[in-house]
């Protein structure tokens, strides 16, 4: 299959970056090989991933492909990559901390060429199909193409949770462990990022439907998005059911308002429906949750509010040693894995036996490994993907604009309101679709003044 879309690759290079994006859903498979004869590197992804890149260039000049990204962004993306760089080098010449670590949980010693493998270059090339979709989508087919492999994307990563969770599941009590487990082991996946990852893509496949003419399609789509949501309902990801609930209101404030009362009515409905949700959800609210965390953490020396503790799955009690080890260095942090390299992983373990490799908050691990210096520009990028994709979601001359700032409120939308508990502002597999949906937004609002205005109007 990779090589067979390599090959096509090099005729029609946009298409095999497609199949390329669809492909990145099994990627955490676990009958997906890592490496190909032992070669570090050589996985099937990369392997496409080239040739894609080699027939991009190979027809940039043929194609009349242009970078005319506006020069803010482009000043914004080369700072974010100057961080990313200048943060992973400062972990790479300093890695006692991470050797420390891993010695004490059991854990292989990181060598510098594993680190570069997965916080440099697997940082980077996550966040590329994106921009090569920005580079090469210069037509409304080749528009629809890559909404459809992002469509796809989400689909398959929902029907692998579904496959591999039974829906036993969710009528009996303990779904987050056994969906952390089974999750981890099958599509090296966290349970919490797949929640969020469908909090987004459900409101992202709903943008398109008010937009199509036969109702085969509507059917299509809006099964589509059931399917997301059972599987987002597998995963027990509380963060993710926030941030579905949160992208909704958001959507039924801005555009649809006659529809916001429905996303109250259908949480009571699946809270009703499915006791584990409940479960969930309203974990840490009730008297048992509390005295059951009370019991386990007696014994940890914690000095705090069980319910709040239960209800953040202590967090509570890691943040102030974050902040506290944050303000050590305001300015410019520890670099990158912070987290572990300035042995406060360590001490939580040691001290407290709590595990926290990192601080589970995406704000708090980029100030802590990059400081006010390196999150600032990081906070105006995200915060011009959200003000451009809400223009284009709110202008109506065309759907395109709406379906598009839609889809790509909604995934980064999520993530925004997910990283307050766990995920990462550094490129990753589960941003992939993240990053799709920002290049393909950058195009659009590049080239809004060129599209004609819509005959076609939502219901």
């Amino acid at each position: 299959f990779v090589a067979t879309a390599s090959i096509y690759a090099l005729r029609d290079w946009y298409k095999s970056l497609c199949v390329l994006i669809v492909f990145s859903a099994i990627l955490g498979h676990e009958d997906m090989p890592a490496s190909l004869m032992g070669i570090q590197g050589l996985s099937p992804w990369n392997i496409l991933f080239v040739f894609v890149v080699l027939g991009m260039i190979l027809s940039k000049d043929n194609e009349g492909l242009r970078w005319d990204m506006p020069s803010s962004i482009n000043i914004l993306l080369i700072i974010y990559l100057i961080v990313i760089i200048v943060a992973f080098f400062r972990m790479v010449i300093d890695k006692s901390g991470l050797i420390e670590y891993a010695f004490i949980t059991g854990q292989d010693e990181p060598t510098t060429l594993s680190l570069t493998s997965e916080y440099l270059i697997n940082t980077l090339k996550f966040a590329m199909p994106g921009f090569l979709l920005f580079y090469g989508c210069n037509s409304q087919t080749r528009l629809k193409w890559a909404v459809l492999a992002v469509l796809l994307l989400y689909l398959f990563l929902a029907l692998q949770v579904i496959r591999y969770m039974p829906i036993s599941a969710i009528l009996q009590y303990g779904l987050s462990e056994r969906a952390g487990k089974i999750l981890a082991r099958s599509m090296k996946q966290h349970r919490d990022t797949l929640s969020m990852m469908f909090a987004g893509a459900f409101w992202a496949v709903l943008m398109i439907t008010p937009f199509l003419k036969k109702r085969l399609h509507v059917f299509l789509l809006v099964g589509m998005s059931l399917i997301i949501l059972y599987a987002q309902a597998l995963t027990g990801g509380r963060g993710g059911y926030v941030s579905w609930i949160v992208m909704g209101m958001v959507f039924g404030f801005f555009r649809w308002r006659k529809y916001i009362l429905i996303i109250p009515a259908l949480v009571i409905i699946l809270l009703l429906a499915v006791p584990q949700l409940s479960d969930r959800v309203l974990h840490g609210l009730s008297q048992e949750t509390v005295q059951e965390t009370g019991r386990i953490v007696e014994s940890r020396h914690f000095d705090g509010n069980f319910a709040l503790y239960t209800i953040t799955s202590g967090r509570s009690f890691a943040w102030p040693y974050v902040l506290e080890k944050i303000m050590e260095s305001p300015a410019f942090g520890y670099g990158r894995l912070a987290m572990k390299r300035t042995g406060l992983a360590t001490y939580l373990l040691v001290q407290f036996h709590e595990s926290f490799p990192h601080p589970h908050n995406a704000y708090l691990q980029f100030l802590l490994d990059n400081g006010v210096i390196g999150f600032i520009p990081i906070a105006v990028f995200f915060f011009l993907v959200i003000k451009y994709s809400m223009s284009l979601f709110r202008d109506t001359r065309t759907p395109i604009f709406v379906i598009i700032g839609g889809m790509t409120l909604s995934v980064v939308g999520a993530m925004l309101v997910f990283s307050f508990s766990a995920h990462t502002f550094y490129p990753e597999e589960s941003s992939i679709g993240i990053w799709c949906l920002i290049g393909l937004m950058f195009r659009v609002y590049t080239d809004r003044f060129s599209y004609q205005p819509a005959v076609v109007k939502a219901r």
